[in-house]
């Protein structure tokens, strides 16, 4: 999972923390179980989740390198960008 906050840096300057925590890695194991989805006999896809809260996003897909490289960030970046500055949907009467 990674999380960033969307606006401006305090200093101007980004920075980058890593935290473990063992409730959250429980969590994230119980999440990543029930985002399995059977397509057929022998296929299953994983989804991916974003979560949008009010200055920060976070992207929580599977620890596997295919899903963390260049090229995936960039089009992570391109979905968040897309999401964010969609007008919101559920407000449409």
């Amino acid at each position: 999972m990674v999380s960033f906050f969307l606006g401006p840096a305090a200093d101007g300057a980004c920075g980058v923390a890593m935290k473990q925590d063992q409730e959250l890695t429980e969590e994230l194991g119980r999440l990543d179980r029930a985002l399995w989805e059977r397509e057929g006999v022998n296929l299953y896809r994983r989804r991916h989740v974003r979560i949008f809260e009010e200055n920060v996003v976070h992207v929580v897909k599977p620890a596997e390198r295919r899903f963390w490289t260049r090229s995936a960030a960039f089009h992570d970046a391109d979905e968040v960008l897309a999401q964010t500055l969609a007008p919101n949907v559920s407000n449409v009467d």
